[in-house]
């Protein structure tokens, strides 16, 4: 009795699971149905003497968990090495299926997400497209999406399945199957990345352009080092696109801090700043990469000192990039402004020890930060500074950006002002032409209503 309800069992479970959308009234008769055709079989067998089972016979016979009648590889074991071909398939399609309908069924997250570490190993080139099948059923039936579970599973059938499970899904539909093609190229090529490249270049032209972004990612994904060749041919050759070339190489770099942290990323950038093909605003956004990441721990950082000793390490690093065309207007600004927010008086000397060795763009984003920075932590300790200071170098070069700030603020007496200090001919006529500009704006404003 124990082989005969067992089998019951079964077959009502995956009866209901391989289509949970039968009809409520058809569902009994064919359950019966089914159940007597087994009762007879198993009472054939019992009257036969010759084909009874013993006992050990019986406990044998009867149905494993689908994980462990897979064996390591993920091909089946057991009664279904004899069957043909097409049983196997399907037993492996159904048993894949019902394995991760069961897992996904589970409601709490941790306990979800340990069953799928454990069973991931046993998905295989047999039992994949059942394993994803599972996903559809939970969404039809249940109104239940995952993502998590979905990506880890897809990757998996990658590195298993992947130019088999990745020609199938050439075409995809929606937003969901775009990604679940990223996580197949991401596992086929930590795989395999040889074959996976050589798949894509067999692609067409067309095709090329849809895959090459899941394919360069999938390559940083897996050690950004070795993507590091791949991205940049992808950009000389112009396939990226301007801003998909910044998005890769952010993305790179992003991934390399994560990886092996700011030491090795650095390496990255050394390895093709003297690479003329390649643009300075690549370049400019691998460094703006790099100096955020460093940034950041410094807004983390709630410590008064050891703010000041981060900020100050962090230009003592910005330092030995200056005279480099590819750093940028933000970077510059934002490494600056960190500095003076710290110790105003130590981000001057630095100005006036570096700025002249910085390009026009960098000097003037860069004195711009300075200024402006100081000017909120302390306007007073700026005007001292620069009453004090009528011969310093930089006096002019900030008094000229104290100027335009004020005028772009709407400010124009302190503006006035502030000008008054600037004689270099050019400086002066720009800012006349910044306060002019300004002052036709403030005409074009409507009045202000005075009874308000």
């Amino acid at each position: 009795m124990d082989l005969i309800s067992e089998r019951k069992s079964d077959c009502l479970r995956l009866l209901v699971l391989d289509d949970p959308l039968v009809n409520s009234r058809l569902l009994p008769h064919l359950a019966w149905a089914a159940l007597a055709a087994i009762a007879f079989t198993a009472g054939y067998v019992s009257e036969d003497g010759s084909r009874k089972q013993r006992p050990s016979q019986a406990r044998s016979a009867r149905r494993k968990p689908v994980a462990s009648a897979l064996d390591a590889s993920g091909k089946e074991t057991g009664e279904s090495a004899n069957s043909t071909n097409d049983e196997k398939a399907g037993a492996s399609f159904e048993r894949g299926r019902v394995q991760m309908f069961e897992i996904l069924s589970e409601a709490d997250h941790l306990e979800r997400y340990r069953k799928l570490v454990e069973f991931i190993p046993h998905i295989s080139k047999e039992n994949w497209r059942g394993v994803l099948d599972a996903f559809a059923v939970q969404r039809r039936t249940m109104g239940r999406t995952f993502g998590v579970e979905l990506q880890m599973v897809a990757e998996r059938i990658g590195a298993v399945a992947g130019e088999e499970a990745l020609n199938e899904y050439l075409n995809p539909r929606n937003t969901s199957e775009r990604q679940t093609v990223a996580e197949l190229m991401r596992g086929w090529v930590r795989a395999d990345r040889t074959a996976a490249v050589a798949w894509f270049q067999n692609l067409d032209e067309w095709k090329q352009k849809e895959m090459r972004s899941p394919l360069v990612s999938a390559a940083i994904s897996k050690d950004p080092r070795e993507a590091m060749d791949l991205v940049v041919a992808d950009i000389q050759a112009g396939r990226a696109g301007d801003m998909g070339a910044l998005m890769e190489m952010s993305d790179l770099i992003g991934t390399a801090i994560y990886r092996y942290g700011w030491a090795d990323s650095e390496k990255l950038l050394s390895g093709v700043e003297s690479q003329e093909n390649l643009p300075d605003s690549v370049k400019g956004m691998m460094f703006l990469r790099l100096a955020q990441s460093k940034l950041q721990v410094l807004r983390d950082t709630s410590d008064t000192g050891v703010t000041s000793k981060l900020a100050f390490d962090t230009l003592d690093w910005y330092q030995q990039y200056v005279g480099k065309s590819y750093m940028g207007a933000q970077s510059t600004s934002e490494i600056i402004t960190a500095a003076t927010k710290s110790d105003p008086a130590r981000a001057l000397d630095w100005m006036e020890k570096y700025a002249p060795s910085l390009t026009t763009e960098q000097q003037y984003y860069g004195y711009i930060a300075f200024v402006r920075t100081w000017r909120e932590q302390s306007a007073d300790d700026f005007s001292n500074w620069m009453n004090a200071h009528p011969d310093d170098p930089q006096r002019e070069q900030m008094a000229a950006t104290a100027a335009e700030c004020d005028f772009a603020t709407n400010q124009p007496a302190t503006g006035e002002h502030w000008m008054a200090m600037v004689q270099d001919p050019n400086m002066l006529a720009r800012l006349q032409g910044i306060a002019a500009n300004a002052a036709k704006a403030k005409a074009l404003e409507p009045p202000q209503n005075q009874n308000k």
